[in-house]
């Protein structure tokens, strides 16, 4: 299996306004300093829990379709799935007609699960021969991604902005309540 991001959160999963307002800065000078954290507390606490914060599309390519009658969608939660293309036995890429599947969003992972009485088609024996792209995340922007990951982001951050030199007397570490905040959303991840 390989899991790509195809195409990136339009919006940060935290403000800059929040994460300024977090670090206690009234001006603008920062700015630039403050959206790189954001990037990165993200991606930290993205990587941490396994889950997909704002939405993006992602593209999951497998060898051949499973022996069971689903396919688990990493990076929870899954918002749609927008297709599923396999290469048949002749070597033709083809789409796997949606009619033939249902999309579960309310389980985490999110599966594709095949509709009663289909059968995933046969596929040509090659690397990589069926891809599937889907849409995961909470919502469009930040003000949908929930308050407990929001709250981890915004801790990093603070710690990002207040201990900015490589050199500190200090040794950065990711705090107690980040753990817990993460360990709360993690989907069977974070320690």
């Amino acid at each position: 299996m390989s899991l790509k991001r195809t195409t990136d959160p339009a919006n940060p999963a935290l403000s800059v306004a929040n994460a300024k307002t977090h670090c206690r800065v009234t001006g603008s000078d920062d700015d630039t300093e403050i959206t790189a954290y954001i990037s990165a507390a993200t991606e930290y606490v993205e990587a941490a829990t396994g889950r997909q914060l704002v939405n993006a599309t992602w593209t999951m390519k497998l060898d051949t379709f499973p022996a069971e009658d689903y396919i688990e969608l990493p990076r929870p939660p899954l918002s749609s799935v927008t297709s599923v293309k396999y290469y048949d036995t002749a070597g033709d890429l083809q789409t796997f007609s949606s009619g033939n599947y249902t999309v579960d969003t309310h389980s985490e992972p999110g599966r594709v699960i095949l509709n009663y009485g289909e059968s995933w088609p046969n596929t040509r024996t090659q690397y990589q021969a069926v891809e599937i792209v889907y849409v995961a995340g909470y919502g469009a922007d930040d003000t949908s991604v929930p308050e407990n990951l929001q709250t981890a982001i915004r801790l990093l951050v603070g710690d990002f902005f207040e201990n900015r030199e490589s050199t500190t007397p200090i040794t950065l570490q990711t705090t107690k309540a980040v753990e817990n905040l993460l360990r709360s959303s993690s989907w069977g991840r974070y320690p």
